[in-house]
Parts: C-alpha cells; structure tokens; sequence
C-alpha cells in the first residue's frame, strides 16, 4: 500500500473516529493541557515533566470538536500540546499553534572513507569497534532474516521501547529484505547485532535494528555503534550515495538526534509520518521558557524546517548543521 495513503488510513483510524481525551497534568514544573491518543501523544509530556504529576480529566471530544475545546481550556495550563493527524490539523488556526512534526528523518550522505569523520565521540567509537574486532557481513539468506525477525529483532524492540514498542511484520520485513539485505554485526566468530536494509535509488534504508538474541549486554561491544558505521561501509561499498537512518523525535537535545548526528545525520521531512503535534502556550512564562530550553522543538516553519528555542544563540549552529533552515526564540514566534 502506498505509505502516505496507509498512514493516513492510520490517521483516521486514530485520530479522527474515536473520541480524543483531553487531560491536564500538573507538576512542580507547572502544567500541560494534552490531547490525543495516550500512547502516543504522551512524548512531550514526558519531556515537560521529570518527576511525577497529577491529572485532571476534561472530556473527550471528537477531533472537529478539539479545538473549541482547546480554545476554552489552555489558558489553564502553561503548554498546550495536541497530537493530531495532518488531515485534521486545517481545523486548528495556523497562527495560535506551532506545527511540530511527530517524528522526523535523519539522512547521511556516505563519506569517501572512515577518515572523514573528525569528530571526537565518533572517532572513539571507530578506535572502539576496532579494538572489539567487530566486522560485518551481509546475507541475503531467507534464513536469517528468519532467526533475526524472531530471535533478535522482536524481543529486542519489545524490551527497548516497552508498550511504545512498533515491530513491522515478518511479512513486511520479508518484502523488504528482497530489495536489501541483513547486515549482520559479528565479534569472535558470533553475531551480536544487526538490520534488515532495503537499497531504494541511492539510499541505504535502516529499518530494523537489534542486538542479538534481544540482548543489550551487547551494548557493551558497541553494538549499536558498529551498526552505524557499518551501514556507511555498506552503502559505499555498493555504490550507494546515502543512508537513510529513519525516524527521530522533533527536539535536537533528544538522545537518538545526537547518535544519528554524529554519523552524518540530517534532518529531513519525513513524508510517511500522518502526524502532527500542535504546541501553544498563553505566554512566555518560567515553565514555557525552561522547556524551549531543555527541548528545543523542529517545527513547520512554511514548507520547511526550523527550531524553535528559548534560547536561539546556543541552538543556532547545531541546528544549521543538522540541515534546519533557522533558529526561532520565544518573543519571534508570532511576531
């Protein structure tokens, strides 16, 4: 199916026929007003808050009754946050709410050689991956794909991501497979980690990624390091141009945009994503200004990207080399 028709199918499915729950929650960092499915909408929530908080429950509205709903309430809290699918977003005035995409992608062009990166946390992880004599193989055996879905990729995801975990199909993992490979991650003979790829143009796509067995006592090895690495060897060495290292959350303090910048990540629209968050706040208040700090948010600034930051000096440069157009402050929005 193609992807933006199935993710928008999802969208409808998730956000514009079932009732959408409206909560606010307060802590001693102050208060958000939150709508949309738990399991999903809960990631800036939990970026907001570090400890515990309390909750209030303000109904639950269809998604073309949310933002009357929103309007009558987020004067209440000191961030309002909306997940909601793209389709349904037009409902929501452009101009009361920044427009965050739910997730975005990381790209890296494939260097000509390891030499290319310069930067010290990177160079210790090649000396690393090294001195484990990690290296690298890649199958094309429909048994491995096999032993790899079940075995390592699975329980692997499961224990990672908790009840946030996604695991593609085995179905889906096999039509990919067909048009990569496995690469797999080997140490003393063994394998302790690898990806299903799929060669799309000149693109190495990542999708599924895992240690062995399920077994983050590989981490240890620079499992997931090597995996980075490699997938760049890979590419080049089939006349690949880049790797597409998929998604990432919308903030570029979150840990997965450091591990996949440092690679040579940049940030691109990530088309196949249906949603979006829609983030407000009635003024610029200690809370608000605390949070743009800790997590400065990407956002739909027109038809690109940008970063919204309560403290744009600090943010500008590495967000000009993560490929976003422009840093926002706080007092800019909306002006």
């Amino acid at each position: 199916m193609n992807p933006t028709l199935k993710t928008g199918l999802h969208g409808l499915r998730d956000n514009v026929l079932p009732m959408m729950s409206l909560t606010r929650y307060h802590g001693k960092e102050g208060s958000m007003l939150l709508a949309g499915e738990e399991r999903w909408s809960r990631y800036l929530r939990s970026r907001f808050f570090a400890g515990e908080t309390e909750q209030e429950a303000l109904g639950s509205f269809r998604t073309w009754q949310l933002p009357a709903a929103l309007r009558k309430h987020r004067h209440s809290a000191d961030l309002t946050v909306a997940r909601v699918d793209l389709f349904s977003r037009g409902l929501f005035p452009a101009g009361e709410y920044v427009r965050v995409p739910d997730w975005v992608s990381m790209v890296a062009p494939v260097p000509d050689s390891n030499a290319a990166f310069t930067g010290s946390s990177v160079r210790s992880d090649i000396q690393s991956i090294a001195r484990q004599g990690l290296t690298w193989t890649v199958s094309q055996e429909m048994a491995d794909l096999e032993r790899h879905w079940k075995r390592d990729y699975v329980p692997y995801t499961r224990l990672r991501h908790g009840e946030d975990a996604f695991v593609h199909s085995r179905q889906s993992m096999r039509q990919v497979f067909l048009r990569g490979g496995l690469l797999m991650v080997w140490k003393e003979g063994k394998p302790i980690a690898g990806l299903v790829f799929e060669k799309r143009g000149a693109t190495f796509m990542l999708w599924t990624i895992a240690c062995a067995n399920g077994d983050p006592a590989h981490l240890a090895f620079r499992a997931l390091a090597a995996i980075y690495l490699f997938s760049l060897e890979a590419a080049r060495s089939l006349g690949l141009s880049f790797v597409d290292m998929r998604g990432c959350r919308p903030s570029t303090t979150d840990k997965l945009f450091f591990v996949k910048r440092k690679w040579g990540g940049v940030i691109r629209d990530n088309r196949e994503i249906a949603f979006d968050y829609l983030v407000h706040w009635p003024k610029a208040n200690a809370a608000v200004g605390d949070f743009f700090s800790r997590s400065p948010l990407i956002f739909r600034d027109g038809g690109r990207l940008s970063l919204l930051s309560a403290q744009p000096e600090l943010h500008a440069e590495k967000a000009r080399q993560a490929g976003l157009v422009r840093v926002v402050g706080l007092e800019e929005w909306g002006a």
